[in-house]
């Protein structure tokens, strides 16, 4: 990791030095730059991602009063582009340790931070994911749903890199589409790799789902999938893991049999709790997924079968 150990960024709690420690405590090298700014993340070869978020609650969207944050993730060219940078960056930065731990908190316990600062001027043009969270939870028995989508070699996150996904059709006896899924804005979809056996994503439905199998037969990979699933539901990509480390249907409380013959199933609040955990290695809090009104019905623990949407 390659950071800037900066005692005012310290002091004003910007930057934790617990964090470091506990990076340092399970061999991750930690390295200085005083004029670091930029915040980029590389994982393998597999992904780069260059945005504006700190690591931290606010930035990475942990919970209520998310910064607006903005991202961009790397094409290959990119992220080897960016890596040489990074490579350069890494080799004149100054090692962290212990001592230079010690040195940076006692220079921050010598500023003097005010108590409170007035805030930003301005519109909020939130919400960031936490409050994501609130807004599904607010629904009571939909908001958040186990999704399946089908596996394809190479690319295991295709559908985080699209602004879409698609759900099966019929025609009733008048010629219309039906068995549209009941998917709104906010609604919080926990992506099931079906062929895998694992969970990998977490999107967020961002407007309503329309019949557009136009649309599916111009972009998605097999033309024909438009003949059977031409339901489009507008996404965003949330969170990912790596797919041999994504969580399985049992970390997250499913039973395998709820998903067979399914393209997507109601989840509890604590199953959805469960696969947020596992995907970001962070928990919500329990006002997080509280619901918002009294009148949502409250979750007693984890079903033996995931509820199913009506519409299926």
């Amino acid at each position: 990791m390659l950071t800037a150990l900066d005692p005012r960024a310290v002091a004003a709690g910007a930057l934790s030095l617990q964090a470091l420690e506990l990076l340092m405590d399970v061999r991750v090298e930690v390295r200085t730059i005083a004029d670091l700014h930029a915040k980029l993340t590389l994982i393998d070869d597999s992904f780069a991602l260059v945005g504006s978020g700190n690591l931290t609650g606010k930035g990475l969207g942990g919970g209520p009063g998310d910064n607006l944050e903005l991202g961009v993730m790397l094409d290959a060219a990119q992220s080897a582009k960016a890596s040489k940078l990074f490579s350069s960056w890494w080799r004149v930065g100054h090692r962290v340790g212990a001592t230079e731990l010690r040195a940076c908190a006692k220079a921050a316990a010598r500023i003097k931070i005010p108590p409170s600062l007035p805030p930003a001027s301005g519109p909020s043009l939130g919400p960031g994911s936490g409050q994501a969270v609130q807004r599904a939870a607010r629904r009571g028995r939909t908001g958040f749903w186990l999704k399946m989508l089908y596996h394809q070699d190479g690319d295991p996150h295709r559908w985080t890199r699209n602004d879409w996904i698609s759900s099966a059709h019929n025609f009733n006896a008048g010629g219309d589409p039906s068995r549209r899924p009941s998917f709104e804005a906010g609604d919080l979809l926990v992506v099931y790799s079906v062929g895998t056996g694992r969970c990998p994503d977490i999107l967020e439905v961002t407007g309503p789902t329309t019949f557009d199998p136009g649309r599916v037969r111009q972009e998605a990979a097999n033309p024909e999938d438009a003949d059977r699933w031409g339901w489009v539901t507008p996404v965003a990509g949330l969170h990912r893991q790596r797919l041999t480390r994504a969580p399985t249907l049992e970390v997250i409380g499913v039973a395998p049999a709820a998903v067979r013959q399914k393209g997507h199933i109601v989840l509890s609040r604590e199953q959805y709790g469960r696969a947020y955990r596992a995907i970001t290695g962070r928990r919500l809090s329990a006002s997080q997924l509280a619901p918002l009104n009294a009148k949502a019905p409250q979750s007693r623990g984890f079903p033996r079968r995931a509820r199913e949407d009506s519409n299926l």
